[in-house]
């Protein structure tokens, strides 16, 4: 007996704006939560559901959504006082290490906002700027962007190492080291070929 069904998998994406009180001053900021949801079902044995395997797997990805919106949450820091709220600590510290102080750097991040910070990083053009961006502003959306840039000047870093001296010096190293090995071999055959 030969049994099949068709299974249907449902994406779907929403956002929802959260308040928070900041735990140190007290005040109340917002901020948005934006999540992707799946929701799977079949349409039962010989597909005799028809659609129905669709619907019920739109139904439950709008449930995984809707639950997510309201459990999850994205580590922003108080845009008054700087701090992390102590329930977001685990989650800055799943991207910066165990030992990070989330509130190490609240004070500048209270007087200088992250746009401005991204600025003057940007502006600056350093591995150092960025580097300092990424402590002070470690959860920021801009956070892969600073990392590409910085492996972008790494590499440039690199490439301006490697001087005509040393690529003089390479090429003869490589030279040497194809001699040798045409040595080796012809020593090679010549002692063990003569039978």
């Amino acid at each position: 007996m030969v049994f099949w069904t068709t299974r249907w998998t449902a994406r779907v994406s929403g956002s929802k704006t959260k308040e928070i009180k900041c735990q140190s001053c007290e005040k109340i900021y917002r901020i948005k939560v934006e999540r992707t949801a799946y929701g799977s079902a079949s349409a039962g044995p010989y597909g005799i559901y028809g659609n129905a395997g669709a619907r019920r797997s739109f139904n439950k990805a709008d449930e995984n959504l809707a639950d997510k919106l309201e459990l999850e949450f994205d580590p922003v820091p108080c845009p008054h006082c700087g701090r992390y709220q102590s329930y977001m600590f685990y989650q800055v510290r799943s991207l910066c290490g165990a030992r990070h102080n989330p509130n190490e750097f609240a004070e500048e991040r209270a007087r200088l906002p992250e746009t401005q910070a991204w600025s003057s990083a940007h502006s600056a053009d350093t591995i150092q700027s960025y580097e300092r961006f990424l402590q002070v502003w470690p959860t920021s959306k801009l956070r892969v962007k600073a990392q590409v840039r910085m492996s972008e000047l790494q590499g440039r870093a690199e490439q301006t190492a490697w001087t005509p001296e040393k690529s003089r010096r390479a090429m003869i190293l490589r030279i040497g080291c194809v001699l040798a090995v045409a040595l080796a071999i012809g020593l090679f055959s010549y002692f063990f070929g003569r039978h």
